[in-house]
């Protein structure tokens, strides 16, 4: 299903601040609301931005990720198989895990609690290749 229909399924339109936002999202990657805000020229409101991804987030069309250091990062999901992330300590990179290594342990554990299990979210920590190289002095 297509974001315009998922809107208009739960009521909404794709008015052009959510189309700047999703088309945004779509170049790829993981923004935080001030990355979207500064990466749109400010053509739109701080607090657009921020209701605007609330919105396409309750929607399922993004989905944000909550880091460590307290910081949120979105990423356009509206097409992209569920998925898992790898974030360097050091730099901040965030690399996508295809598929999902845990959907056994998730019914395991469905099964041995009761639950329903409606969702999960994992995120590996560790230090990137490239934070890890040792850094060259520079001589003077």
């Amino acid at each position: 299903m297509n974001d315009r229909k998922i809107l208009h399924k739960s009521g909404f339109k794709l008015t052009l601040p959510r189309k700047m936002v999703l088309n945004y999202l779509k170049l790829g990657g993981h923004f935080s609301a001030k990355e979207v805000y500064d990466g749109l020229d400010k053509a739109l409101g701080l607090t657009t931005v921020y209701r605007t991804l609330d919105l396409l987030t309750e929607l399922g069309l993004v989905k944000s990720l909550f880091l460590a250091d307290g910081s949120i990062r979105y990423e356009y999901i509206g097409d992209k198989n569920h998925h898992h992330h790898l974030v360097c300590t050091g730099c901040g990179q965030i690399c996508e895990l295809d598929g999902c290594a845990i959907a056994g342990l998730e019914n395991k554990i469905a099964n041995n609690t009761a639950y329903q299990i409606t969702h999960h979210a994992l995120e590996l920590y560790g230090i990137c290749p490239s934070c890890q190289a040792p850094k060259k002095k520079i001589e003077t």
